[in-house]
């Protein structure tokens, strides 16, 4: 494109930009927060490990059943993870996810 072109469309494009600017913060802040939720997911894939040293080395003092539960956790988060992943594009367009 020559300067003459830019200087041009200049004006036009920012009267665009002034117009999709409450979509884009919208957007922004929606896939942040599908972020956020993603990584609550990551950090609860390491309930697996823990969920494992509860369930072996810790099972004498009482831990067993906490062990069980954090193993169980632990493997349903990396599903939770690649389902939320799937959706971060459609939660990066401002739609609510649940």
């Amino acid at each position: 494109m020559d300067p003459v072109t830019i200087a041009l469309l200049a004006p036009v494009a920012i009267k665009v930009a002034e117009v999709a600017r409450p979509y884009v913060m919208k957007g922004l802040a929606s896939g942040f927060k599908h972020m956020l939720l993603m990584g609550k997911d990551i950090l609860g894939i390491m309930r697996l490990p823990l969920g494992f040293c509860q369930a072996t080395f810790l099972a004498p003092f009482g831990q067993f059943a906490s062990g069980v539960k954090n193993i169980v956790l632990g493997s349903i988060a990396p599903f939770k993870l690649a389902f939320h992943a799937v959706l971060l594009p459609v939660a990066l367009t401002g739609m609510q996810i649940n």
